[in-house]
């Protein structure tokens, strides 16, 4: 059962919380029914992420055997067979497509279609190809935000979506920035695309993608239909804490060398997790309690 949960990833699944963007943006927390629906559609993506993971360690399970840290995978440490990987990956799948029909949230099927198909297209081809790779892992990000407005209907702002998508591309070259690197230690190379990048590139790059984030953010905050609709004018306070852990990741990603794995990351650093609790709680505060 241990082998099971580490092909499905288990960990991963708190990437999924980007499913209730658009209620929490939306104004709409409080909204127990929303809620729900939110909390079931998060369910299934969980379950769906999972079959992808399964494909994506088939497909890459020769490879993984040359990494230093992915070759302790189920898959390619030997303690799973191929088989068995097919049998887990068909469950979730199957799993995930029969809870959206008895839940009653049947459009989610062409979200969930979309985000299979473009998972295939990364793990077969779209990963080999260096920018391109990092452009679609971003859009998963995305994809997840149509799956909560979907199951909500309401709509994600441009500021929503271009703010997932920028942070998710900062994090995908932090994950590319760990494979140059340990392809440089090894003399192996751990992907095909990681020859496309140097460090130089990727610091930079990173630098680039972190200061547009932030700005980005900020201009949503003092957009004038951001504070029409949400009833405040002080949101721009909360910019604080996305500086703050845009720059505590870029130390840990570029000065550190921990930017292999962004989800462990946040789950393990105690910096991080007190900027986003402190974003929370301030965006909370404003959008929810202040009058």
């Amino acid at each position: 059962m241990k082998e099971v949960l580490q092909l499905m990833r288990c960990w991963q699944w708190v990437k999924n919380v980007f499913v209730f963007f658009p209620l929490f943006f939306g104004h709409q927390l409080l909204n127990g029914q929303l809620l729900v629906r939110c909390i079931e559609t998060a369910a299934l993506f969980c379950l769906l992420s999972s079959a992808v993971y399964c494909f994506n360690d088939i497909c890459d399970c020769k490879t993984d055997r040359q990494h230093p840290v992915k070759r302790l995978r189920p898959l390619a440490s030997g303690r799973m067979t191929v088989q068995q990987a097919i049998v887990v990956m068909s469950l979730c799948l199957l799993a995930a497509i029969g809870g959206c029909w008895l839940i009653g949230l049947h459009q989610l099927l062409w979200v969930f279609a979309l985000y299979v198909t473009m998972n295939v297209a990364y793990s077969v081809w779209l990963k080999h190809v260096p920018i391109v790779d990092v452009v679609v892992l971003a859009s998963f990000y995305v994809v997840r935000l149509a799956a909560g407005a979907v199951a909500t209907d309401i709509e994600n702002s441009r500021w929503i979506v271009l703010m997932t998508f920028l942070l998710a591309l900062l994090l995908g070259l932090g994950k590319r920035r760990d494979d140059v690197v340990k392809s440089e230690e090894t003399g192996v190379s751990m992907r095909t695309s990681a020859s496309g990048y140097s460090l130089p590139f990727i610091h930079t790059t990173m630098g680039v993608v972190g200061a547009v984030t932030v700005v980005c953010y900020i201009m949503y905050t003092l957009s004038d239909d951001v504070i029409e609709r949400v009833g405040n004018h002080y949101l721009y306070a909360t910019s604080v804490f996305v500086l703050v852990a845009v720059m505590r990741y870029l130390q840990l990603a570029i000065g550190n060398g921990k930017g292999g794995s962004p989800t462990r990351l946040m789950l393990r650093d105690h910096f991080l997790q007190a900027c986003v609790a402190g974003w929370f709680l301030c965006y909370v505060i404003l959008l929810y309690l202040t009058p």
